[in-house]
Protein backbone atom coordinates (compact mmCIF):
# COMPACT_ATOMS: atom_id res chain seq x y z
CA UNK A 1 0.00 0.00 0.00
CA UNK A 2 1.15 3.51 -0.41
CA UNK A 3 1.20 4.70 2.88
CA UNK A 4 3.61 1.69 3.61
CA UNK A 5 5.77 2.15 1.02
CA UNK A 6 6.29 6.46 1.61
CA UNK A 7 6.74 5.37 5.40
CA UNK A 8 9.93 2.92 4.35
CA UNK A 9 10.91 6.30 1.85
CA UNK A 10 11.34 8.06 4.65
CA UNK A 11 12.13 6.19 7.41
CA UNK A 12 15.67 4.95 5.55
CA UNK A 13 16.13 8.35 4.26
CA UNK A 14 15.64 6.99 0.55
CA UNK A 15 14.70 10.25 -0.85
CA UNK A 16 16.46 13.63 -0.82
CA UNK A 17 14.99 15.78 2.01
CA UNK A 18 12.84 17.88 0.06
CA UNK A 19 10.59 15.21 -0.49
CA UNK A 20 9.86 14.43 3.12
CA UNK A 21 6.99 15.78 3.31
CA UNK A 22 5.74 15.25 0.23
CA UNK A 23 5.64 11.19 1.13
CA UNK A 24 4.40 12.21 4.75
CA UNK A 25 1.59 14.19 2.98
CA UNK A 26 0.94 11.19 0.40
CA UNK A 27 1.01 8.81 3.39
CA UNK A 28 -1.58 10.46 5.26
CA UNK A 29 -3.78 11.05 2.29
CA UNK A 30 -3.62 7.17 1.60
CA UNK A 31 -4.51 6.44 5.01
CA UNK A 32 -7.42 8.81 5.17
CA UNK A 33 -8.71 7.79 1.68
CA UNK A 34 -8.18 3.62 2.96
CA UNK A 35 -9.70 4.16 6.59
CA UNK A 36 -13.10 5.96 4.75
CA UNK A 37 -12.96 3.11 2.20
CA UNK A 38 -12.56 -0.11 3.65
CA UNK A 39 -15.40 -1.39 5.96
CA UNK A 40 -13.08 -2.00 8.93
CA UNK A 41 -10.78 0.99 8.49
CA UNK A 42 -7.24 1.74 8.91
CA UNK A 43 -6.37 1.59 12.53
CA UNK A 44 -7.69 -2.38 13.28
CA UNK A 45 -4.87 -4.95 14.13
CA UNK A 46 -5.41 -6.89 10.68
CA UNK A 47 -4.45 -3.89 8.58
CA UNK A 48 -2.59 -4.21 5.89
CA UNK A 49 -1.92 -0.29 7.01
CA UNK A 50 1.79 -0.57 9.10
CA UNK A 51 -0.32 2.12 11.49
CA UNK A 52 2.25 2.33 14.17
CA UNK A 53 5.34 2.94 11.96
CA UNK A 54 3.42 5.53 9.69
CA UNK A 55 2.13 7.48 13.21
CA UNK A 56 6.15 6.83 14.62
CA UNK A 57 7.55 8.15 11.53
CA UNK A 58 5.30 10.84 11.55
CA UNK A 59 5.56 12.44 14.57
CA UNK A 60 9.54 11.97 14.44
CA UNK A 61 9.82 14.77 11.95
CA UNK A 62 11.16 17.66 13.00
CA UNK A 63 8.86 19.92 10.88
CA UNK A 64 6.20 20.34 13.29
CA UNK A 65 3.95 22.58 11.98
CA UNK A 66 3.95 20.64 9.00
CA UNK A 67 3.53 17.21 11.47
CA UNK A 68 0.48 18.71 13.08
CA UNK A 69 -1.05 19.58 10.39
CA UNK A 70 -0.80 15.92 9.18
CA UNK A 71 -1.55 14.59 12.64
CA UNK A 72 -5.22 16.66 12.72
CA UNK A 73 -5.88 15.22 9.21
CA UNK A 74 -5.78 11.95 10.75
CA UNK A 75 -7.70 12.98 14.08
CA UNK A 76 -10.07 14.61 12.31
CA UNK A 77 -10.97 13.05 9.04
CA UNK A 78 -10.80 9.16 9.66
CA UNK A 79 -14.07 7.21 10.40
CA UNK A 80 -12.81 4.97 12.19
CA UNK A 81 -9.92 6.19 14.60
CA UNK A 82 -12.85 5.62 17.48
CA UNK A 83 -13.56 2.00 17.09
CA UNK A 84 -13.58 -0.30 19.39
CA UNK A 85 -11.03 -2.29 17.40
CA UNK A 86 -8.59 0.14 16.92
CA UNK A 87 -5.83 -0.36 19.66
CA UNK A 88 -5.19 2.01 22.76
CA UNK A 89 -1.35 2.39 21.39
CA UNK A 90 -2.49 3.76 18.29
CA UNK A 91 -4.95 5.98 19.63
CA UNK A 92 -2.38 7.14 22.22
CA UNK A 93 -0.26 8.43 18.82
CA UNK A 94 -2.38 10.56 18.14
CA UNK A 95 -3.50 12.38 21.01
Amino acid sequence: FIANICQRMVEKKLIDEDFHVFCLRCMTASIILYDNLDSKGAFHKRSPIFIKHCLVTLTKKNDTQQVECLLNALRFTTTHLQDAETPGNIRQLLQ
